[in-house]
């Protein structure tokens, strides 16, 4: 599976989804995060990857949504999210959603580059918090 929306775009590799942001409007993202939502909860993925744009909170408030639906619908079993975030003025903002959604039980890492997201996803990599 892999669709494309605008400058964003979901693919679906063997064990994983990643959602990758470029330039975008609000519109986009949200139907993004919507896609990227559904696809999980239909297919019960377990590895997600998300590789952030120049988003500003409002994109970061688009995936929180995302996630509270995947919740209320069901994660599958180790579940796991990894989120790249490009721009340091916005590693703020998902460190406080790194920390709420492990708070709510959600595997959430940030990461500067996504070498190392997906050895943390792959289970090759430590499990504890990093900080970007």
């Amino acid at each position: 599976m892999s669709a494309r929306l605008g400058s964003t775009s979901v693919q679906e590799t063997p064990g994983l989804l990643k959602a990758e942001l470029g330039y975008c409007t609000m519109t986009e993202i949200a139907e993004l995060y919507r896609t990227l939502a559904v696809t999980c909860v239909e297919k019960q993925t377990s590895r997600v990857l998300i590789v952030t744009g120049d988003d500003d909170p409002a994109g970061e408030r688009a995936l929180r949504d995302a996630l509270t639906v995947m919740i209320l619908a069901g994660l599958p079993a180790h579940f796991r999210l990894a989120v790249v975030v490009t721009l340091p003025r916005a590693v703020r903002i998902y460190l406080n959603t790194e920390r709420d959604l492990n708070a709510a039980g959600v595997r959430t890492r940030l990461f500067e580059n996504e070498g190392e997201a997906r050895l943390w996803l792959a289970g090759r990599a430590a499990d504890t918090p990093r900080r970007v």
